[in-house]
């Protein structure tokens, strides 16, 4: 219950934050080279 409660609240923001070229190039990095490269591109935006 509390997982599918989290799941819910992770997807709203997901969804509400604006799709900038920042944004799409950190999902990029995060898709092609792992968790990590995407964050390290999300710290430098």
């Amino acid at each position: 219950m509390l997982e599918t409660i989290a799941q819910g609240f992770i997807i709203g923001l997901l969804v509400s934050l604006p799709m900038g070229p920042l944004n799409m190039l950190t999902i990029q990095r995060t898709l092609n080279r792992g968790r990590w490269h995407g964050f390290v591109t999300g710290l430098g935006a």
